[in-house]
């Protein structure tokens, strides 16, 4: 019954995109973001990975069986169960970089806006904790045709230029998170 009832919601939800007008970009955008969400939270194996916290916004049938203690700004919370380190990921799907023709330089934004991004920053040096942000770009947010995982300790800027991308870049995307020396892979 269980299998099957999962199977229905993800169906629902997936039918979501075909109901949204061409005009309602933002909530498509929102969808997008809720598949990208499922897709990086599947890549976590669960014999290494606890799922402690996750977002309101996060995709909920996906997360049936994980016991959530609390609600965080960042999509999901983990905790490596080797190490007992804990640390929260934020997720973000973007359709393409961004060229920008006077720097003939490509550019990825890996926050909404530098407000939000300061916020992210802000939360983790006040609660001590480390952040990933996780980015998929061109494809689709099921299957990302690049996807990078950014330390937010070592990122100064809400956009990142392509050469700096590089040294982030999960190859290939569909590859299970691993956990090393403080770092998320």
């Amino acid at each position: 019954m269980g299998f099957i009832s999962e199977k229905i919601d993800k169906i629902k939800y997936s039918l979501e995109l075909d109901r949204i007008t061409e005009g309602d970009e933002r909530e498509k955008a929102i969808v997008k973001g809720k598949d990208f969400e499922v897709t990086v939270y599947n890549l976590f194996p669960r014999l290494e990975f606890d799922l402690f916290a996750k977002n309101e916004d996060v995709f909920d049938p996906t997360f049936k069986g994980s016991f959530i203690q609390t609600r965080l700004p960042f999509d999901f919370g983990f905790e490596h169960k080797k190490s007992g380190q804990r640390f929260y990921v934020e997720c973000k799907y973007r359709s393409c970089f961004y060229h920008d023709v006077n720097k003939d330089i490509d550019i990825l934004n890996i926050a909404k806006n530098k407000e939000q991004f300061e916020k992210y920053k802000k939360y983790s040096r006040e609660n001590n904790v480390k952040v990933f942000i996780v980015v998929g770009v061109d494809g689709t947010p099921e299957k990302p045709k690049y996807m990078f995982c950014f330390p937010l300790e070592e990122i100064k800027y809400h956009t990142v230029y392509d050469y700096v991308c590089a040294k982030y870049e999960r190859k290939p995307p569909t590859k299970l998170f691993a956990w090393r020396n403080g770092r998320l892979f």
